[in-house]
């Protein structure tokens, strides 16, 4: 049953505990290779042996229980060193989860952090025919190996979901397409939630992305630091994807007005208009109405335009449906806020619905 999020007078208490909390446990980081056959299958040649790096409890194996499992999704151009190596204001995971298992503010628990980087940036965790079956990996492969390799209790009720950016966006539809599998969601940041802002047509990085003619364009833009092209033609890779239209295999929205602008390109724009969750609400009411905790937050001021009205039509549309869930707009950016909030609030809501 949904459950009331943490009072903020119980989060700073818990806080404090933390931080002043001695000796700190420690636990252990170890670094895995997962073969997915489901990603092996893909158009653009990516490697089916996925880096997972995994965080073991103080004391594991303790030889009397099994542990609950936290699948932690990082965002796009990123890996699980976002989460282990630093990437957010200093924060390690493997020194939190420490100190909050420590001071009995996190039960003791396994955390899974896939690297789900591709050719384009990364993978969304869903499936697609041009990047291959990462929502079979995430929501099949990966769970069963960590359950066959791991002590784990092998019930959704102990595995939870979370992830920053496109892993915010991964985890709610992980949720959406495996609700035999997770419990509990945080969505932080979650991108591509709707074809507004800065994904859609005003944003002249369409017609740079449009411009792309050789397969070696996409490592060239990424060399020169130019995100949104790159970015863009992931997205396509699983929203409009087209098997039949090589090097990129994606059958894009918009076309070229010859003006310097773009125009929407029929049918592929309905195709990935429809795609975005915000168009799919009622088909993902019901899995997410199953969850025992689910919680989307946004900043005010994220770098990334689309991202803050994503947010709140997604949460206003699972209002109408009767979703419970929690909604934060916070004061900070994309990132800036990252380490205080895995802290305070993000990590302490999952302890709250992780069953163990």
């Amino acid at each position: 049953m949904f459950k009331p999020a943490l009072a903020s007078l119980s989060i700073g208490v818990l806080f404090v505990a933390v931080v002043s909390w001695s000796p700190v446990l420690s636990g252990t980081l170890t670094v895995e290779t997962v073969r997915s056959e489901a990603i092996a299958d893909n158009l653009l040649g990516d490697s089916g042996d996925i880096e997972v790096a995994v965080y073991t409890p103080p004391g594991y194996p303790d030889g009397v229980g099994r542990y609950p499992t936290l699948y932690l999704l990082h965002g796009i151009m990123g890996s699980f060193r976002d989460w282990t190596g630093g990437g957010y204001q200093g924060l390690q995971i493997q020194t939190l989860m420490d100190s909050l298992i420590t001071a009995g503010a996190m039960p003791p628990t396994i955390v899974v952090m896939p690297t789900a980087a591709n050719r384009y940036g990364g993978s969304y965790y869903v499936d697609s025919p041009v990047t291959g079956g990462w929502g079979q990996f995430m929501g099949r492969e990966l769970v069963a190996w960590v359950d066959a390799n791991y002590e784990t209790v092998p019930d959704r009720g102990a595995r939870a979901i979370a992830g920053h950016s496109m892993g915010g966006f991964g985890s709610i539809m992980a949720a959406v397409d495996y609700p035999d599998v997770f419990s509990v969601v945080y969505a932080m940041s979650p991108c591509c939630l709707a074809l507004v802002e800065d994904f859609g047509a005003g944003n002249l990085a369409w017609t740079r992305t449009l411009a792309f003619d050789d397969e070696q364009d996409v490592p060239t833009a990424l060399q020169a630091g130019d995100f949104y092209p790159v970015a863009m033609m992931g997205f396509m890779s699983v929203a409009s994807p087209d098997a039949s239209r090589p090097p990129f295999f994606v059958d894009p929205p918009f076309a070229p007005d010859g003006r310097g602008f773009v125009l929407e390109a029929e049918p592929a724009f309905t195709e990935f208009r429809s795609y975005f969750p915000t168009a799919r609400l009622d088909e993902l009411a019901g899995p997410l109405r199953r969850l025992d905790g689910l919680a989307i937050d946004t900043g005010h001021n994220d770098q990334f335009a689309h991202i803050p009205p994503g947010a709140a039509t997604l949460s206003a549309g699972l209002t109408e449906r009767n979703v419970p869930h929690v909604f934060e707009v916070y004061d900070g950016d994309h990132r800036n806020r990252m380490r205080e909030r895995m802290t305070m609030i993000i990590l302490p809501f999952i302890a709250r619905y992780l069953e163990n």
